[in-house]
């Protein structure tokens, strides 16, 4: 039996087998996140103000499955200690630039989607899907 592992049991008996050791699964540190585009990133720090960003970033911290947003204007400018109507303008800077596409109201309060151009939250296959349905280009840039 020399160089090889054998399992023993209380009694002394040599047990027939593999041993097999299984680490506890490890729970991630990422809860919760989705991926970037790059370019897309870049796109966003080239056109978007110091308050515009702090917006989009404040939409992103809400980001659900298959990239859609709800969170009212009121809820961002009290995170963030803005002025409601400078949340309101930089809503409408994201999508203008397409970043955010604005979605149907439920209640009192609009709902946002994530361009699939520029990040995802869900399974790859639906995100293959959302390109292929959806915007085929970041083109980006003011008017």
């Amino acid at each position: 039996m020399e160089g090889k592992i054998t399992q023993i049991n209380r009694d002394g008996e040599v047990l027939e087998g593999v041993l097999v050791w299984m680490p506890k699964k490890r729970v991630s540190p990422f809860e919760r996140h989705f991926t970037m585009n790059q370019a897309g990133l870049l796109l966003l720090a080239q056109n978007l103000t110091g308050e515009q960003l702090k917006v989009l970033l404040t939409l992103l911290a809400d980001l659900d499955y298959e990239n859609y947003i709800q969170v009212t204007q009121a809820d961002i400018a009290e995170k963030l200690s803005m002025q409601k109507t400078n949340v309101s303008r930089s809503v409408k800077a994201l999508i203008d630039l397409g970043v955010v596409i604005e979605g149907p109201r439920v209640g009192k309060s609009k709902t946002y989607r994530l361009n699939e151009q520029f990040g995802w939250k869900g399974s790859v296959s639906n995100h293959k899907k959302a390109l292929k349905n959806g915007l085929s280009v970041i083109t980006g840039g003011r008017a």
